[in-house]
């Protein structure tokens, strides 16, 4: 790792301390930077970025996410969780970041304000983590400054 301190939060507790630098070592990969790798956009854009001319086919693919993630230095892989729920077995070896909203293009924005719910809780996070044994480092919420919801 390089020579940079970890900076533990001061809403760590105290017993917890040792587990938090062990996951911030295995996320940062000992390089002391950590790259997160968002990639929950199939969700809010479906197929419209994703297909096309001069667009690799595979793009199309929802595992193609998890290709380019296993094979490049990521940090962690942030995505939905059904998504990690389907292939997460399959790529074990990363560390995920869940995310726990999202929200389409189905109504644009110049329609409605944009509306991203829950899809899932902490909790259904925690059994996941728990019965899987994946590398689940946290959870993502996307916040719409000035929406509605």
């Amino acid at each position: 790792m390089s020579n940079s301190k970890i900076c533990i939060p001061l809403s760590v507790p105290e017993e917890q301390k040792t587990y938090f630098k062990k996951r911030y070592k295995d996320a940062t990969k000992d390089s002391g930077k950590f790259f997160i790798f968002a990639a929950d956009q199939k969700m809010e854009h479906l197929n419209a970025d994703f297909y096309g001319n001069g667009i690799s086919a595979e793009s199309a693919h929802p595992e193609h996410i998890f290709k380019i993630a296993q094979q490049g230095n990521v940090g962690a892989l942030a995505t939905h969780l059904g998504m990690i729920n389907r292939y997460g077995a399959e790529y074990s070896g990363l560390n995920y970041i869940v995310k726990i909203n999202g929200k389409t293009n189905l109504v644009q924005q110049d329609v409605a304000d944009p509306c991203s719910l829950s899809l899932c809780d902490v909790g259904d996070v925690a059994d996941l983590a728990v019965r899987s044994k994946l590398n689940i480092l946290g959870v993502g919420y996307t916040i719409y400054l000035g929406s509605e919801s």
